[in-house]
């Protein structure tokens, strides 16, 4: 008898979750055997973990119509996202996690309509680039809140599944709160993932030892907030790293104006001095806002950007641009390179303005 053999295993009527992590071709017939009485006893089961799901599991799975959380490992899995319609025939799944097989290649899916989450809330998802774009092209989850992606590598057409990734995404999941994309080789440019809760600049990057290298600039935030449609973004956070192109302070302006709800930003900046003079005359073109962002961390991009960095008068400019967007900020936090001296500066001029009631230099 196997490990699974359905005569020493069998489900009890109470049995409310199945985790089996090491089934092969050789138990399968075992896990079926036990997954079907289980479903003969009406066992109320609400989670289900197959690290191994095949067809043939696939095609059971969706019969267990009170699960609420799946784990799926689709290394032996279809080689189409048909299945996405009979799993979406769970009315009360929350909790998806699908793992694929690294590098494994999806052959054109069947024509079919996007297949319907109702309750999907959570997600969490290891793949290609390739199989997200599929992915996405093929399911609605409206209710979906939060996603993670774990890239299981690129490859050089992964480029154009990247650039079509955020309208796919955003088009299937439009009340989405929280993202988190992670790339295990990131090396040398992230210590962990290329972008979390929000979406990188994932059209721009480049491959340099191994590693995925991305630039980030004022254009990019603007061409990303505009295509991706992130009204609704809570939280904007893209890890720090070095770069010689990255955005300067004017894309919080382009935050602001672009997503109302944001209540926390994570950036590292380009902070020359010219780029931190010209948040003047962005000031004047831009009325004062009543955006509600409690908390932003700042970064520096150069370990030393400017000799006069920490001057009185850019120190106050910063304030003034802060405030000016944001009036109800309550902490300004250290990110790369950034002294917390600095923040602290900045933290007690923001303070004054708020005290006051304005900004005196902007105010109407």
């Amino acid at each position: 008898m196997t490990p699974l053999d359905p005569i020493t295993l069998i489900p009890s009527s109470n049995l409310e979750k199945v985790s089996i992590w090491n089934n092969d071709q050789s138990t399968e017939r075992g896990v079926l055997a036990f997954l079907n009485i289980a479903l003969s006893c009406s066992a109320p089961l609400s989670s289900i973990d197959l690290i191994t799901a095949s067809k043939h599991l696939l095609d059971i799975v969706p019969s267990f119509q009170r699960l609420t959380s799946l784990v799926l490992g689709l290394r032996e899995g279809p080689d189409d996202l048909y299945f996405l319609t009979r799993l979406s025939l769970l009315p009360l799944l929350k909790a998806l996690v699908l793992n694929t097989c690294e590098g494994k290649t999806y052959s054109p899916d069947l024509d079919f309509d996007r297949a319907d989450f109702a309750q999907l809330s959570q997600m969490w998802v290891s793949c290609s680039p390739q199989f997200a774009l599929r992915l996405f092209q093929k399911m609605s989850a409206k209710q979906l809140r939060t996603l993670r992606i774990q890239f299981d590598r690129f490859t050089p057409a992964s480029k154009v599944s990247l650039e079509l990734f955020p309208t796919e995404l955003f088009a299937a999941a439009p009340g989405l709160r929280l993202l988190r994309l992670d790339h295990e080789s990131i090396g040398n440019c992230y210590s962990r993932g290329i972008g979390v809760h929000v979406i990188p600049p994932l059209p721009r990057y480049c491959e340099t030892d191994d590693a995925i290298k991305t630039h980030l600039t004022d254009q990019d935030i603007h061409q990303l907030i505009k295509s991706a449609r992130l009204a609704n973004l809570w939280h904007f956070w893209v890890p720090s790293s070095p770069s010689n192109k990255a955005p300067t302070l004017s894309s919080l302006g382009i935050l602001a104006r672009h997503s109302p709800k944001l209540a926390s930003v994570n950036l590292s900046f380009d902070m020359q001095e010219h780029h931190i003079l010209a948040l003047e005359d962005e000031m004047i073109r831009y009325p004062r806002m009543s955006h509600a962002l409690k908390t932003l961390t700042i970064g520096w991009t150069q370990k030393e950007p400017l000799n006069n960095t920490h001057s009185l008068k850019l120190v106050i400019i910063v304030s003034q641009y802060i405030h000016h967007f944001f009036p109800f900020i309550e902490k300004v936090l250290p990110g790369l390179n950034c002294g917390k001296e600095w923040c602290d500066g900045i933290n007690a001029v923001v303070k004054s303005y708020q005290k006051a009631g304005a900004d005196p230099r902007f105010s109407k």
